[in-house]
């Protein structure tokens, strides 16, 4: 009865993320509904005699709850203890998906399912947009409804850009290796899903995840040919269909075009990293792109103000604090107004928890990477790949949508990767 129960607790746990997978594009808080209903079902069924020797024969999944510690230890020297609960609230995600995969070992058929919930999460919320933003031009007329934060009304572009890189990364690799690849009605559905999540990316127009896209695809596309010769016809059909939407894109320029910013930037580089320096810039002068150079630079002021700063950071709850007297004292008004975080999740972290922290966070990312990278497990890699660029320009691990994002995906696809290499000792 008790073995019954615990196959039944497996079964409901892997229904349940399957479910908060698919739910996570349209709706964080709601995917937060069936993390919890996972816990229920997991502890109760709990082997704890083999549990804590089970943790400590994963180290990346001990790095991913150390992470978590660290924050709870930047508690001890904050003054803003509200802020400090909030994002150790934000950050549970480090400790409980590490345990869930602990108890729960999910099979080959729990890991597929879980990737095309996602991917049927990332058309549904898609399809959401499209529809909102059709019914508003239909009165407003206004084509900028199509685009950026106007289109994506579920998240952040950014965020959203980076669940379709590895929706149309989860595809592909369905793709090349399903057996059903050379079937007709396989492949019209399949580029049909393609080019709609591809467009889709146009649209949102976060520059950074769109071009690291463009890169991770591209680059596992490559070496998946290379690896599979017999999928040279799939491949080419691939290249097509990039094709068109490479026109796609050109023409939706004409609409929206973001990365005339970026233009900018080069264009008046020279300028632009005086002006920062020497404090000079007005507001107005700042854009998306050159306030990241400022907000870059006071993170680095920050982290760099003493010794203890440097090490240990400010603390969990006093960040936006610290960075909001830097920017008063460099008199950066709307880095003031807007109260911005630094916009990199490398120096986020080290401005809270220290290079100590920082150190961490590269250890929980590359660790695995290089693992990944030995194994073969392309998907893990290119997945950690797409959180370090996209790290880069935003910190992507301080909201639950990039939070629950990378907590399950990483302990998902770590998983995946000891199965699969389980299953090769075994044969």
């Amino acid at each position: 009865m008790n073995l019954q129960l615990k196959v039944n607790s497996q079964i409901i746990i892997g229904y349940s993320l399957s479910i908060m997978i698919f739910f996570l594009p349209i709706s964080a808080k709601l995917s937060t509904v069936f993390i919890i209903l996972s816990l229920v079902a997991a502890l109760p069924f709990t082997d704890w005699k083999n549990f804590i020797p089970d943790l400590k024969s994963n180290k990346f999944f001990l790095f991913s709850i150390a992470y978590f510690v660290m924050h709870l230890i930047g508690i001890l020297y904050s003054d803003n203890y509200k802020y400090a609960f909030n994002d150790i609230q934000t950050k549970l995600s480090f400790l409980i998906f590490p345990i869930l995969f602990t108890v729960f070992k999910p099979w080959p058929a729990h890991i597929d399912n879980m990737k095309k919930s996602f991917i049927a999460g990332c058309i549904t919320a898609l399809v959401i947009c499209t529809v909102k933003s059709l019914l508003e031009y239909s009165s407003s007329h206004d084509t900028t409804v199509f685009f950026y934060t106007k289109f994506s009304g579920l998240m952040h572009p950014t965020y959203f850009g980076f669940y379709i890189n590895l929706a149309l990364l989860f595809l592909i690799d369905d793709a090349f290796i399903n057996e059903n690849s050379k079937k007709t009605s396989f492949q019209i559905e399949f580029f049909i899903t393609e080019l709609f999540l591809i467009t889709g990316l146009f649209l949102l127009s976060a520059r950074m995840s769109l071009i690291v896209a463009i890169f991770t695809l591209v680059a596992f596309i490559i070496i998946k040919t290379i690896q599979l010769k017999d999928k040279r016809k799939f491949t080419l059909a691939l290249v097509v269909s990039f094709l068109i939407a490479g026109c796609i894109q050109f023409g939706l320029i004409k609409f929206y075009n973001r990365f005339t910013q970026i233009e900018t930037a080069i264009q008046n580089e020279k300028q632009i990293t005086n002006e920062i320096a020497n404090n000079t810039a007005k507001t107005e002068e700042y854009n998306s792109t050159t306030s990241r150079l400022a907000l870059w630079k006071y993170a680095s002021e920050l982290i760099g103000s003493s010794p203890q700063t440097f090490i240990f950071g400010v603390g969990t709850g006093d960040i936006k604090d610290e960075l909001r007297k830097v920017y008063v004292k460099n008199n950066f008004q709307k880095g003031i107004d807007e109260n911005y975080n630094p916009h990199n999740q490398f120096l986020h972290t080290a401005v809270v928890i220290g290079i100590i922290g920082m150190s961490l966070l590269l250890i929980l990312l590359f660790a695995p990477l290089i693992r990944a990278l030995k194994r073969n497990s392309l998907p893990l890699a290119i997945f950690l790949i797409i959180i370090l660029l996209n790290g880069l320009t935003e910190s992507i691990l301080e909201v639950q949508s990039g939070i629950i994002f990378f907590c399950f995906f990483y302990c998902l696809m770590i998983s995946e990767m000891n199965l699969k290499e389980q299953q090769n000792i075994d044969e």
